[in-house]
């Protein structure tokens, strides 16, 4: 090219073209065909030296007799005092300079014909040629071919920060384009999980990511690893969708609706004195199938392994344990939780058959024969309180016996309202009272003895007293993964564990149980695990909904909790009653409030309650204001429509602003008067 370059420049000739093409392998014919081509394109007057192993000999060979007649006029010009042309020596007999130093270099050199002197010479990249030792000054030694190098004049200021981008942000830049389609993990990758079964084949093909679990957490980061197109391996020793889907928020806000209606036709008939009352066990049985509906519907639409499987998830079967496979880049556990047992902290209660969030739905809808059934309902938690006033809505006689007051979690407020509410639908309540033994009466009747000796009989008895986390018999503690006193797994705030390459998401760390946290930290945890740089998946704050009717939302801090920590007159409180939300007036809901806890001064938002139909909708758009930095104030420039229970938080921030306002009003007094 450099040769055709010159030919096209007018007066200007090339006479000596030098190619040090370096190689490992010998001279192929073509690469001697090449040079040889080249050679008779100069009409003779070029010398041809290719270094190429065992190459120069044949070239040697082929063009001796060509080259004898131009050797002395060669020579001459190349100031040699004696000697074989260059293209008539070998390999031995070339300058050190001239001989091959590096593997896989191409070096060109261009000199002029009347410019057999080195620095004359003119060669690419604009560099000027070595000179040669002083007994053999031949030609330019090649030098290795480079771009054009382009001189920028900018200050020093600039050339540090132009070093700086260099150094960080193009290998950064150079990582990610060459990893984009799958980029991995900064920790060796750990054994996987593999059941029992599995051990024959441990020399199965890899996954990229393995799950454990297949609940909430386990099934968001199995479908958050597959979107970024990695092979995932999900295992479940039970059914897809966890607690959530069978026994926990599917079933229970179903019944929960379905005894809503019940509720409204006892209480309709009573108002109207009407004669036909509600066939119970029919409905009853409607309500099973309710029920059964809306879990197959979800899990099928959601959860099934044919789902799973049509966004690339293989769906494994079984209990895992940490052992034979190994995952390509981590595991993610997220093995939820199960059922507190209760029989360490109730006496006898290990020989009556009792009843929990799990195995309700069957043994309630077991048998209808019986409507009006006395249940005993042992816990005032979220479980405790929806499943006592939906079981009671539907027309069972039930006591709800808590060791504290209701849904403790709360604001205290909220746990006042929500008694009251019980007692208006006829829920017994027996609070800051623990249940210390049971024992079967004759007749399949139950006896519970409280603390206080009070002696409570009832047909059933459900104990609603906590979870667990499952983190036994996955082989955690044989790897080193760190177990804590609650059983939970022990995670960072990026969820991961004591063991690199092991993340664990969901109940099974102890952490707060939700299912929307849940799902959360899955997501997380899988990012985490797959990506580089990190996100948080220990959150400090998660907004909760209780569905009670109505139902009880909370976010951030209450206000008991904010006034200690912050100190009382740091703290300020907005509070309305439902009697004073048109929208609550025209459903006729008498019980409920809206509780907003925010800084004085600031008056960034710290936290809420809210006890009204929909409160799970309402606490969501204050958890985004708080996340946002929306101060409380400012909450009243953002429209909202009417009549919703919604509208009370702009009207509520509006009370703030306008306080806000007169506390300024002799400064804008006086920008009025100046013409402003």
């Amino acid at each position: 090219k450099e040769y055709e370059r010159a030919s096209a420049t007018p007066n200007r000739k090339p006479s000596l073209i030098s190619f040090a093409l370096i190689t490992a392998s010998p001279a192929t014919p073509d690469d001697e065909g090449e040079a040889m081509r080249a050679c008779e394109a100069t009409n003779k007057e070029s010398v041809i030296a290719s270094p190429l192993i065992t190459g120069v000999a044949r070239l040697r060979r082929r063009r001796d007799g060509e080259m004898e007649s131009t050797t002395d006029s060669r020579r001459e010009q190349a100031g040699c005092d004696g000697g074989s042309s260059l293209g008539a020596v070998a390999d031995d007999e070339l300058c050190p300079w001239m001989k091959p130093k590096a593997t896989g270099t191409v070096t060109v050199t261009v000199t002029d014909r009347c410019a057999p002197t080195p620095d004359r010479g003119r060669t690419m990249g604009g560099h000027t040629p070595a000179l040669p030792p002083q007994n053999c000054p031949r030609a330019a030694p090649p030098v290795r071919a480079r771009w054009p190098r382009v001189e920028l004049k900018m200050s020093a200021t600039l050339q540090l920060l132009y070093r700086a981008a260099g150094a960080t942000l193009l290998p950064l830049l150079a990582y990610i384009v060459l990893s984009s389609d799958r980029i991995r993990a900064f920790s060796p990758a750990p054994v996987l999980l593999a059941r029992p079964s599995d051990e024959a084949n441990a020399g199965t093909p890899l996954h990229d990511i393995i799950v454990v679990g297949g609940g909430s957490a386990g099934l968001t980061a199995a479908k958050f690893a597959a979107n970024f197109g990695n092979s995932v391996a999900l295992i479940e020793g039970s059914k897809l969708g966890g607690d959530c889907t069978w026994t926990g928020c599917v079933p229970s806000k179903t019944l929960l609706a379905e005894a809503k209606k019940c509720w409204t036709w006892r209480k309709m008939n009573e108002k109207y004195c009407a004669t036909t009352n509600l066939p119970l066990r029919e409905f009853l049985s409607d309500v099973k199938g309710r029920i059964d509906d809306a879990r197959e519907f979800i899990y099928a639409e959601d959860d099934s392994p044919e789902v799973l499987r049509t966004l690339g998830i293989d769906v494994i079967e079984g209990k895992a344990q940490l052992r034979c496979v190994k995952a390509k880049f981590g595991i993610v556990v997220a093995t939820g939780a199960s059922v507190r047992d209760p029989s360490d902290t109730i006496q006898g209660l290990d020989t009556c058959s009792y009843w929990t969030y799990e195995n309700v739905w069957q043994n309630f809808f077991s048998s209808t024969e019986k409507v009006n059934r006395k249940i005993i309902v042992v816990g005032g938690g979220p479980i405790g309180c929806e499943l006592s006033q939906a079981l009671n809505r539907l027309g069972c006689k039930v006591t709800l016996v808590s060791s504290s007051r209701l849904v403790p979690a709360t604001d205290k407020d909220a746990s006042s309202a929500l008694l009251r509410v019980f007692q208006s639908e006829g829920v017994e309540v027996i609070h800051n009272q623990k249940v210390t033994s049971v024992s079967r009466l004759e007749g399949d009747k139950i006896r519970v003895t409280l603390g206080s000796n009070e002696v409570i009989e009832g047909d059933h008895i459900l104990v609603a007293t906590g979870r667990v986390p499952n983190s036994k018999g996955l082989g955690l503690e044989q790897l080193g993964v760190e177990i804590g006193q609650g059983r939970g797994i022990t995670v960072d705030d990026d969820l991961q564990t004591s063991v690199k390459g092991i993340f664990a998401a969901g109940d099974c760390t102890g952490d707060e149980q939700f299912t929307h946290y849940a799902g959360y930290q899955g997501a997380i945890a899988a990012r985490n695990l797959l990506l580089p740089l990190k996100d948080r998946g220990r959150l400090n704050e998660v907004p909760s909904t209780t569905f009670t009717d109505p139902e009880i939302s909370t976010m951030g801090l209450d206000e008991d909790t904010a006034r200690q920590k912050f100190g009382s007159d740091a703290v300020s409180v907005s509070f309305r009653d439902l009697s004073e939300v048109d929208r609550a007036v025209c459903e006729g809901i008498v019980q409920g409030f809206i509780k907003l806890v925010y800084d004085t001064k600031s008056r960034k938002i710290y936290g809420a309650t809210i006890m009204s139909p929909s409160s799970g909708e309402m606490i969501s758009e204050l958890a985004v204001a708080k996340a946002s930095g929306l101060t409380f104030d400012k909450l009243s420039t953002v429209m909202h429509t009417y009549p919703s229970y919604s509208i009370s938080l702009q009207q509520m921030a509006a009370d703030v602003y306008y306080e806000k306002l007169k506390r300024s009003k002799s400064f804008y007094d006086v920008l009025k008067k100046i013409g402003f």
